[in-house]
C-alpha cells in the first residue's frame, strides 16, 4: 500500500477514533530556531489535519512556572496533547501531570532519569516510553502515528508527503556520509521486527549516536513495536551502565562491536546477559569466532544477536545472528535476494538504496584530494552487489562466510582469508587473527597472518605442524606476526591498508 495525501484524507475519518493515545513531549531547548518551530508546525498539522483530530485542546508550555499555573486552571482531562518546550521541566512536574491524566505515552529527553522514574507507579502504567532528543522525536513520532493509528502492516510511506531523509554515518572505518530515505528505514525496520520481535514490554538501551545508520534503525524498531528506548551517546561508565540496566530489568542492549569488545572487560556484563539480549550493530565483520572461548560464560547462541551488519546494504535484507561459531542470515520481508555463481549475494527492493548519496571524506580531511561522491540510484529492476559471500542451508538460512573483495589468487586458486582465520582462531591460545595478501614483484602474492595470543609461551614448530594438518598447502600463511597479550582486533580493519604498509 502506498500512502498519498488523498489516501490519508480518505482514511483519516475511519481511524480518527483510534487517536486516543495521549502524548507528553518535552524539549531540551528553551529557545527554538525558525526551522525547529517550522518542524513543530508540520508535526501539529500532521496530527490535527491528516488524522482528523477535532475538538482537542492543545497546550504549548515554555517554562516550568507556566506549566504549574496551567495545570491549576485548565481542565486537564480535556487535554490530549501537551508539549513541553523547556529543559527546566522537572521530573516531579511530569509525575504530577501523569497522576492527573491517564497517559499512555511519554516522550521526553530525560533519559538519564529513567531508572528513578520507572519506580513510580504512575510511570509503570504507561504502555510505552521513549527518551530521545526533540529533532529525532519529531521524525519518529510520525512513524509511530502511521504504524499505530493506521494499523497497516505492509505500509509503504510516500516520501513526498513528509519530505524526510536522514543524514547518517558510521562510527568506524572510512568516514562517510549517507543520505537515507525515510521509507527505506521504516521498511527495513518493520522487516527486522518480524524476526527479532520488539513488543511494548521491551526496553532497548542504545549506545549509538543519533547519526549512526544502525541507531536510527533501532529507534524505528522500538517506535513500531511500542517498547521503551533509552539513548546513551557515549559509553562513559560501562559498569554503572550495565548495573543500571540490570536493575531496571532491561531486555536489549544495542551497540557497535567496538563498544562490545570494551564491555567484555567488565564483569557486570555477565550479570546483564542473564536478563537481557545484546544486539551488535554495524557494518564491520564482527569476529564472533575469536570469542568462542567465552561461550560457556556468555552463552552466545541464546543471548547475542548481530542485528545490523555485515554490510549496510546486506543488513537491510537479512537478519544476522550467531550460533555454533557461524553467522546465519534469515531473509526479511519486503526484500529480494539472489546468490550468484561466485556465492555473492545480490539484493534489491522497492526502497532499497534509493537515491543514496555516499561521500567518502577521509582523504578530503587530510587535504590530499577532493571528496569522492558515489551516487546510487537503483530502480527496482536492478540488483545491488553486496560483495558478501554466503552458503545456503536447508530451510533458506544463509551462512555468511566472508567477503568477495577479500579473496586473493595464489597458486592459481582463490584464497579466502576468512577461511584461514577461522582455522587459526580455533587453535589453542589464539584469541584473534587477521590474514592479508601482500604482493611482491619478484615472487607474486604471499599471505601474512597476524596472530594474537592469550599466553606468552609459544612454540612456533608445534604451531606450524598443527596448521599444516588443518589447511591445504597453498592456504598456509608464509609469514606469521605474533602479538602476545594484546587486545583483540575489533572494529573495521582495512586489509588493503595493512597489505600496502607491509609491501612498502
Amino acid at each position: 500500500m502506498v500512502l498519498t495525501t488523498s489516501t490519508i484524507l480518505r482514511w483519516t475519518y475511519f481511524y480518527s477514533l483510534k487517536a486516543s493515545r495521549n502524548i507528553v513531549f518535552t524539549s531540551s531547548k528553551s529557545v527554538l530556531t525558525y526551522q525547529e518551530m517550522d518542524n513543530y508546525v508540520q508535526l501539529l498539522s500532521f496530527i490535527f489535519c491528516y488524522l482528523n483530530v477535532k475538538n482537542k485542546n492543545l497546550l504549548i508550555l515554555t517554562s516550568n512556572t507556566i506549566l504549574s499555573i496551567a495545570l491549576s486552571f485548565i481542565n486537564i482531562y480535556s487535554l490530549n496533547y501537551l508539549i513541553f518546550l523547556s529543559p527546566k521541566v522537572s521530573i516531579q512536574t511530569v509525575l504530577r501531570f501523569i497522576r492527573t491524566k491517564n497517559i499512555s505515552a511519554l516522550i521526553t529527553n530525560k533519559g538519564q532519569s529513567l531508572f528513578g522514574l520507572k519506580q513510580h507507579s504512575a510511570i509503570r502504567q504507561i504502555s510505552w516510553t521513549y527518551f530521545f532528543t526533540t529533532r529525532v522525536a519529531l521524525k519518529l513520532l510520525r512513524t509511530y502515528l502511521l504504524y499505530k493509528l493506521l494499523d497497516c502492516e505492509n505500509l509503504i510511506v510516500d516520501c513526498n508527503i513528509f519530505n524526510i531523509s536522514f543524514l547518517t554515518s558510521g562510527t568506524t572505518g572510512n568516514s562517510k556520509i549517507c543520505w537515507h530515505h525515510f521509507n527505506n528505514y521504516t521498511l527495513g525496520s518493520a522487516g527486522t521486527n518480524k524476526v527479532q520481535f520488539f513488543d511494548h514490554r521491551s526496553k532497548n538501551l542504545l549506545l549509538l549516536p543519533f547519526y549512526h545508520v544502525g541507531g536510527f534503525s533501532v529507534m524505528f524498531r522500538s517506535v513500531i513495536a511500542g517498547g521503551a528506548l533509552i539513548l546513551f551517546s557515549l559509553l562513559k561508565d560501562p559498569q554503572l551502565l550495565c548495573l543500571s540496566f540490570y536493575l531496571s530489568y532491561g531486555r536489549y542492549l544495542s551497540m557497535v562491536d567496538t563498544q562490545f569488545y570494551r564491555l567484555l572487560h567488565y564483569p557486570l556484563l555477565i550479570k546483564f546477559v542473564k536478563v537481557g539480549k545484546i544486539c551488535v550493530i554495524g557494518g564491520s565483520f564482527f569476529r564472533w569466532d575469536s570469542l568462542a572461548s567465552l561461550d560457556s560464560k556468555f552463552n552466545f547462541s541464546s543471548i547475542f544477536f548481530h542485528s545490523y551488519g555485515l554490510t549496510e546494504a546486506f543488513a537491510q535484507v537479512f537478519f544476522i545472528y550467531f550460533c555454533s561459531n557461524k553467522y546465519y542470515a534469515i531473509h526479511l520481508p519486503y526484500r529480494q535476494s539472489r546468490i550468484r555463481y561466485d556465492n555473492q549475494i545480490v539484493i534489491r527492493g522497492r526502497t532499497l538504496l534509493k537515491n543514496c548519496f555516499i561521500i567518502l571524506i577521509q582523504a578530503f580531511v587530510k587535504g590530499t584530494q577532493e571528496p569522492s561522491i558515489n551516487i546510487l540510484s537503483f530502480s527496482s529492476a536492478l540488483w545491488f552487489h553486496t560483495y558478501d559471500r554466503v552458503m545456503m542451508f536447508e530451510g533458506g538460512s544463509l551462512n555468511v562466510i566472508g567477503r568477495v573483495d577479500n579473496v586473493f589468487v595464489r597458486g592459481g586458486e582463490n584464497i579466502s582469508p576468512e577461511e584461514i582465520e577461522r582455522e587459526l582462531n580455533s587453535l589453542r591460545n589464539v584469541s584473534n587473527s587477521l590474514v592479508v595478501p601482500v604482493r611482491y614483484s619478484q615472487i607474486g602474492v604471499i599471505s601474512v597472518a597476524f596472530i594474537i595470543l592469550s599466553v606468552f609461551n609459544f612454540n612456533i614448530s608445534n604451531f606450524t605442524r598443527v596448521i599444516s594438518n588443518r589447511l591445504e598447502a597453498n592456504k598456509i600463511p608464509e609469514r606469521l606476526i605474533v602479538l602476545v597479550g594484546a587486545n583483540s582486533l575489533s572494529g573495521k580493519i582495512s586489509r588493503k591498508l595493512i597489505a600496502r604498509y607491509l609491501s612498502n
